[in-house]
């Protein structure tokens, strides 16, 4: 009796573990990205993009004929060494067939929208046997997984979605003398100089301490106009004097971006913190400047400098 007991066991096992291999069920994972979803899904469109963000495809060529795009099937295939992943766009579903010699896995990213406009939940699906749900240490697809980790890393450090560091500050320069002036675009350069010697006149006169490097902003009022505000940020206001004028700046907050290069090449930075706060739904409440935290003004436009460009924000 008691063998005949094992025996059904023993069936019933072998019955269960096969059902087990050979069903399959689908999986599902979430991952929320701080980013909006047009943007996320701009990433998952786009081969070119997986090259920046997938952890094995990044850094890999793109001039070797590793991108292949099927624009009829909506579908594009990268390759990478025996690495070949081909995705289909399905509007807001990817399905990802990827293969590495004899092992291949099937998924897709879902890109949902949530409440905030500035993020998405990326769900991933992926079919697998009962077994290996079941225990799942016989499982081999975090892959996937491993790659949307490296989308929401690389859309939410600015460095490498933006290509600048952008960060969110408290306002420092409380205290500033400032002065402004109109001149023609071609000259400047001359008038930040004599600008700024004058300002360093203001504060020795009226012993004030300089807190922080140079501050200017620049606003184009025609062709042949150019309006430039400098300040200097010190310890303390100090009576006016001649066109110089010592206020003091409000409490909040301050959207800032990185850049050193020459002069010219800055304004891809003011780009990427304009797309920054159209992407994070910011609104900017007073004029932007730029700090020369080298204490280095220009001289021309190929001029070497390292600065940081301060937005105002809410």
């Amino acid at each position: 009796m008691n063998k005949r007991i094992a025996v059904i066991i023993a069936a019933v096992l072998v019955i269960a573990v096969t059902v087990c291999y050979f069903v399959n069920i689908d999986t599902e994972e979430r991952v929320s990205v701080h980013a909006s979803l047009l943007n996320t899904v701009h990433e998952l469109a786009t081969p070119t993009e997986w090259q920046k963000w997938h952890p094995v495809l990044h850094g890999h060529p793109t001039n070797d004929g590793s991108i292949t795009v099927d624009s009829a099937a909506k579908s594009f295939t990268l390759r990478a060494g025996v690495r070949k992943v081909k995705v289909i766009n399905h509007g807001l579903t990817f399905i990802v067939a990827d293969t590495a010699n004899s092992h291949s896995s099937l998924y897709s990213y879902n890109a949902l929208p949530t409440l905030l406009d500035d993020s998405t939940i990326i769900l991933i699906v992926r079919q697998k046997k009962l077994l290996q749900a079941l225990l799942p240490f016989l499982s081999n697809d975090r892959d996937e997984v491993t790659a949307v980790d490296s989308l929401k890393s690389f859309m939410e450090t600015p460095a490498k979605f933006y290509g600048f560091d952008i960060e969110r500050r408290n306002v420092v320069d409380t205290n500033v003398a400032m002065t402004t002036r109109t001149v023609n675009p071609a000259n400047r350069f001359t008038a930040i100089d004599d600008m700024q010697k004058k300002l360093e006149t203001y504060i020795t006169v009226n012993h004030l301490a300089v807190m922080q490097p140079p501050i200017v902003h620049y606003q184009p009022l025609s062709k042949d106009s150019l309006e430039i505000m400098m300040a200097i940020p010190v310890n303390r206001t100090a009576a006016p004097q001649n066109s110089i004028v010592s206020k003091r700046m409000p409490d909040g907050f301050m959207l800032v971006g990185y850049y050193k290069g020459n002069f010219e090449g800055r304004k891809a930075l003011y780009k990427a913190m304009d797309r920054f706060v159209r992407d994070r739904g910011l609104h900017i409440i007073a004029i932007n400047y730029e700090k020369y935290i080298d204490n280095t003004l220009p001289k021309n436009d190929s001029s070497a400098v390292e600065l940081e460009v301060y937005y105002p924000i809410l």
